[in-house]
């Protein structure tokens, strides 16, 4: 086997001003994952704000430190960052871990962007595991990648890498520090996420566990069971208390990297049948997350429960069949399911005009586009209407009446020949957007849009495979361009940039900007900016997109599609002449 790393953080202090609580407990979890990591790996790291702050410069000097010789020896076999403190969202459904100086300095890590950069890696496996919370932010927190920037991905010779995250709760839920005992008060006990976590990879989930023959043990936890049993087991135990909390992963990697630790057969291990997740044992070691402190009641083993806890629970009534079994989000595909009749409706009430675009949660009030774009409009009940055949392809920017924090927002869209455009606008912008044909099917675009915007769209869906291959919406193309890139199959990518280039259809300029690997440009590509935010933070790092991100990153809005926050007259001209 080739060399391992792990990092183990815990930051638990963050300067009051943020308005965070201390967390006693966030450098013991990171103490005990340090700890559960030194036998296993050739090489452990533990940064905790003990005797000084936890710097964002100290991590990344260390994972350049690590990139480096990986580059140069190419026998790095996995890399493992472990981070137990404070997490918000930072708007965009991106996870940020806060670092000492996050309330002083905005310093925080964004997972998002260092899952982008890791697959470039030479490190076959890189897994990351999150116990910190992911509020909404009240501060407008990006975070920063501490890996090295994917400079030209096209071009660039390297081993993609396979990349997991494992993460306490999903978008906008709390990591909660459990109590010492059922009915007691929520104070003190120790942080859940972690506890079950390593309570897996020591080897006490059976349901955790797969035989591995020619493995450096008989029986390894792999990453898609480890997935399945946080999911089942920490909802479970968090109940007992009235509480909610979903664990969020995404089990990327495939054997063998997919490993997340070699184990003895569960028979063997002396005291895993009957120490179960909240028992103390050597298979179970108590591990506060960093959230509080003291020890977790003995809760029964998840085999010895009633049911089958190694089947998924049951998907939410409505879910199975188009929407894809066991559909991770009910709340938010309901949501989208009410949106339905509104996205029908507008596509009836424009099936007289070739192209329009209709808005739900809010209303035009002006557009910004080319002047060579002459086809006549008119803007009706918030909704704008094209009068002929819109022919060409290009840009546009509507201004919108609904405002974020006293701030106009302006929402960037593209006129799509034969297209119906319909947006559906939230508190923080664009939220849901689908260039839709007559019969195209909503069911697909909403799910998609939602799987995607909460960071678990899986491209290998069948359901979604199909409709992506058989329509090639620009939609679905896009959202399924950043899913692929997320997890290092940028190859998948190129394939639906051949596949539109061969079909005579227009490419997403996100589609585009991530097959190719640089700033695209050309007739077939539409729009000449992305339309997620997302790929805003992929343009910045090519030559000569830098300044295009630099000059309209500081107008954001924290949305899911590119929505604008009181942008000069000069940005949006800048914007709308990048008619490509």
């Amino acid at each position: 086997m080739g060399h391992s790393v792990a990092i183990a953080i815990g930051v638990a202090k963050v300067l009051k001003a943020s308005g965070y609580a201390f967390i006693p407990d966030a450098r013991v979890g990171a103490q005990k994952f340090h700890a559960w990591a030194s036998p296993r790996f050739d090489e452990v790291h533990l940064l905790t704000d003990d005797v000084k702050p936890v710097l964002l410069h100290d991590v990344r000097s260390l994972v350049y430190d690590i990139y480096e010789r990986a580059q140069d020896a190419r026998n790095f076999d996995r890399l493992f960052i472990y981070f137990a403190g404070h997490g918000v969202n930072n708007g965009t459904g991106q996870a940020c871990w806060l670092l000492s100086k996050a309330a002083t300095l905005g310093e925080a890590i964004n997972l998002t962007k260092c899952r982008e950069d890791a697959v470039q890696l030479w490190i076959p496996h890189v897994a990351f595991f999150g116990d910190a919370c992911r509020d909404p932010s009240h501060y407008f927190i990006r975070g920063f990648s501490v890996f090295p920037p994917v400079t030209d991905p096209g071009k660039t010779e390297f081993t993609e890498a396979e990349v997991d995250t494992f993460l306490a709760t999903r978008p906008g839920g709390k990591a909660h520090g459990m109590p010492s005992a059922p009915g007691e008060q929520r104070k003190g006990g120790y942080g859940l996420y972690t506890k079950y976590l390593l309570n897996a990879l020591n080897g006490g989930a059976s349901d955790a566990i797969e035989p591995t023959p020619g493995g450096v043990t008989p029986h390894a936890v792999i990453s898609h069971k480890l997935r399945d049993h946080l999911r089942i087991e920490v909802p479970w135990a968090a109940g007992m208390y009235g509480l909610v909390q979903q664990p969020h992963a995404d089990a990327c990697s495939h054997w063998r990297p997919n490993v997340m630790a070699w184990v003895q057969p569960p028979g063997s291990q002396p005291s895993s049948p009957k120490s179960g997740p909240g028992t103390d044992g050597p298979s179970s070691p108590t591990a506060p997350s960093g959230h509080s402190g003291g020890e977790g009641p003995a809760l029964t083993a998840s085999d010895a429960r009633k049911g089958d806890p190694g089947r998924p629970p049951t998907a939410p009534s409505g879910r199975v069949g188009p929407m894809g079994p066991g559909s991770e989000e009910p709340d938010l595909l309901d949501e989208f399911e009410a949106n339905r009749d509104g996205a029908e409706a507008a596509l009836r009430k424009l099936a007289g005009s070739a192209t329009g675009i209709s808005v739900e949660g809010a209303r035009i009030i002006k557009i910004q586009r080319q002047k060579s774009q002459h086809s006549p409009y008119e803007i009706v009940d918030g909704s704008l209407l094209m009068r002929h055949t819109h022919k060409k392809p290009g840009p546009a920017i509507l201004q919108l009446d609904r405002p974020w924090r006293n701030q106009t927002m302006w929402s960037a869209a593209a006129f799509l020949p034969g297209y119906t455009t319909q947006m559906r606008v939230g508190e923080h912008g664009v939220e849901h957007m689908a260039y839709m044909e007559e019969e195209s099917e909503i069911g697909v675009l909403a799910w998609a849009t939602a799987r995607a915007r909460w960071g678990s769209l899986l491209s290998d869906d069948p359901w979604v495979q199909a409709a992506l291959w058989q329509t090639l919406n620009p939609v679905l193309t896009v959202l399924a361009a950043h899913s692929y890139q997320r997890v290092g199959q940028v190859r998948m990518v190129r394939k639906i940039y051949d596949q539109l280039r061969e079909k005579g259809l227009p490419v997403p300029f996100d589609v585009a900007l991530i097959a190719l690997g640089n700033t695209p440009s050309g007739p077939h590509i539409i729009p000449g900016y992305p339309w997620t935010i997302r790929g805003w933070y992929l343009l910045e790092r090519t030559q000569y997109g830098k300044a295009l991100a630099k000059f309209v990153e500081q107008n954001l809005a924290p949305s899911f599609w590119t929505t604008l926050l009181d942008p000069s007259q000069k940005v949006l001209d800048e914007l709308i002449k990048r008619d490509c």
